[in-house]
């Protein structure tokens, strides 16, 4: 996929380029998702986060923030109270995420704890963006991490992703997580099969 240009700010580039810069130097095992990954493989649209799913040893937590640490990522929200390192990696310990930012920038880490997105993360993509080259999640588990979170935003990514994409979509490693993701308590499985036949139909 050749790299191309998004509707996103400078300040949000350089951010994300020096996220990808301490994780690429960590030697991580990361993928890009979020909004810079609808704007890739859906209609572009405006972001103001980085979302990554990372994957190190715990041990190694302290070295990779540290990196994003030296780059300008604090962890105190602007505005908000103070936090420190150890707030961060208490975060990751009890919920699997954690938040940075630089430049009123938010860059949002997803330790990788599940199947889905250990899938989501071996399936992912080296490409060249935005001057560098990074490894982004397919449309699938695009799709699927949107369906999980079902905000209205993310309903409206979901659809965009579709109409984009359409029989380039692998519906079937989409619909190989709906039942687990329904029977958990998560939006239903015909509901996604009611919306790709209605997108379909509607787009040439």
């Amino acid at each position: 996929m050749p790299d191309a240009p998004l509707p996103l700010s400078g300040r949000l580039v350089e951010a994300f380029q020096a996220a990808i810069d301490a994780f690429e130097e960590s030697a991580a095992e990361y993928a890009i998702l979020g909004g810079i990954a609808v704007n890739l493989h859906g209609v572009p649209r405006l972001t103001m986060d980085v979302d990554v799913i990372v994957k190190v040893a715990r041990v190694a937590w302290p070295g990779l923030l540290d990196r994003l640490e030296a780059r300008r990522f604090g962890f105190a929200r602007p505005g908000g109270p103070p936090r420190a390192q150890r707030d961060a990696l208490e975060e990751l310990a009890r919920d699997g995420l954690t938040q940075m930012w630089r430049d009123g920038f938010r860059l949002d880490l997803l330790a990788v704890a599940d199947p889905l997105h250990s899938e989501a993360l071996a399936a992912s993509r080296r490409i060249t963006l935005l001057n560098r080259s990074v490894r982004v999640v397919t449309p699938e588990h695009l799709i699927l991490t949107k369906w999980i979170a079902a905000r209205p935003k993310d309903l409206l990514d979901v659809d965009s992703v579709i109409a984009a994409q359409r029989e380039r979509l692998d519906l079937a490693v989409i619909r190989a997580w709906l039942p687990a993701i329904e029977s958990s308590g998560g939006l239903a499985a015909r509901d996604f099969e009611d919306r790709v036949r209605r997108i379909l139909d509607a787009t040439p």
